[in-house]
């Protein structure tokens, strides 16, 4: 499994109800491009807690079947013709230059930190970490790079057990693809939870760790998600 996801952050002219009713809008609005949902394989939009954390209000991720899929679902017409134009209407960065494609690496629970593949309900509570995107340094190797970021990717993850010991925390990986040259971002942990306070806890702890141009987001599922945004195939 892939996924597009990226950082909704409102047009300055907009006050926050404005927003998310055009964002909601958005989403009705991909419903309506045949194209665009045939490569869709669920969507949600998740509302930051903390309002205009960095800028950032919401966060929306779509997932896919495959990176292929990902990419046809972004470059179709539906997208360019009719989506990519109602963006201007909300968005003061457009959505392609605000996220990433990455692959969707499932890492279990806490007290099952090591198994892949497991399968558990999607919580209405999510802390979200974002690493940035960063030009080499001189002379390191692309082996030395990628296990910079997994050193880092484990210290987060070793922070899990001291902030929750929820058994239905889901925590997945994702690393960039690497034909997505327009990525603002390397790599996400996304921890999903049902329990708020959980959720606050750990986006505080890994916040509290974050580095520079780290992102970490505290965020909560939007209410309609169940009746109309999320759209399992």
């Amino acid at each position: 499994m892939h996924r597009f996801l990226y950082l909704a952050q409102r047009r300055p002219d907009l006050n926050f109800a404005e927003f998310q009713q055009r964002w909601r809008a958005h989403a009705q609005l991909a419903a309506t491009c045949p194209d665009v949902l045939a490569e869709i394989r669920g969507y949600r939009q998740w509302q930051v807690i903390e309002p205009e954390a960095d800028g950032v209000v919401g966060v929306a991720e779509t997932r896919c079947a495959d990176a292929a899929a990902v990419y046809r679902m972004l470059e179709c017409a539906g997208t360019r013709l009719v989506l990519q134009l109602d963006e201007r209407r909300f968005l003061a960065v457009p959505c392609r230059e605000a996220g990433l494609v990455a692959d969707e690496r499932m890492l279990g629970t806490v007290s099952d930190a090591g198994t892949t593949g497991t399968v558990l309900k999607a919580g209405g509570f999510g802390c979200l970490w974002l690493a940035p995107r960063l030009a080499p340094a001189r002379g390191a190797t692309e082996a030395a790079v990628s296990a910079a970021l997994e050193k880092r990717i484990e210290q987060l993850q070793a922070l899990l057990p001291a902030a929750t010991d929820d058994p239905d925390l889901q925590l997945s990986l994702g690393r960039r693809d690497a034909a997505d040259e327009p990525a603002a971002f390397d790599a996400l942990l996304f921890a999903r939870f049902n329990d708020g306070a959980l959720a606050k806890a750990v986006a505080t702890a890994w916040r509290l760790a974050a580095q520079p141009r780290e992102k970490v987001f505290h965020l909560q599922c939007s209410a309609r998600e169940t009746t109309h945004s999320e759209m399992p195939r």
